[in-house]
């Protein structure tokens, strides 16, 4: 995992050389995210191709992609669709064996937020 630095502090931004990363609230998570909306085991993304599934780790595990809730449910997302798990928006770019995560809190933005276009472009 490479860990990106970016302009704003709040925001996390990483990329993972791996198909499956977790995501949560807890320390062993390859991106942990704080707040008590966000259950310590949350969801796992997988990569597949240039799309990745999210699947929730619980029924509890809120996950909305583009404003829709999806509980209990793995869904594919593409690098232009805002995710939020908490009071957190992540996106998320396939590409190869590459997966790179960009998690900043609702409200903020940073310039690193357009890294990831429709087309896939950076």
């Amino acid at each position: 995992m490479t860990e990106i630095d970016v302009p704003n502090k709040l925001a996390q931004e990483f990329e993972f050389e791996q198909p499956v990363v977790s995501i949560g609230s807890h320390a062993e998570n390859d991106v942990v995210l704080a707040g008590d909306d966000v259950l310590p085991f949350h969801a796992t993304a997988v990569l597949e191709g240039s799309q990745c599934r999210l699947i929730p780790m619980s029924p509890e595990a809120e996950i909305r992609v583009d404003d829709v809730v999806v509980w209990d449910e793995s869904v594919s997302v593409e690098g232009f669709q805002q995710v939020e798990i908490g009071a957190w928006v992540l996106f998320f770019q396939a590409g190869g064996e590459t997966l790179r995560v960009l998690a900043r809190p609702l409200g903020e933005k940073t310039a690193s937020t357009q890294y990831i276009s429709q087309d896939g472009e950076s």
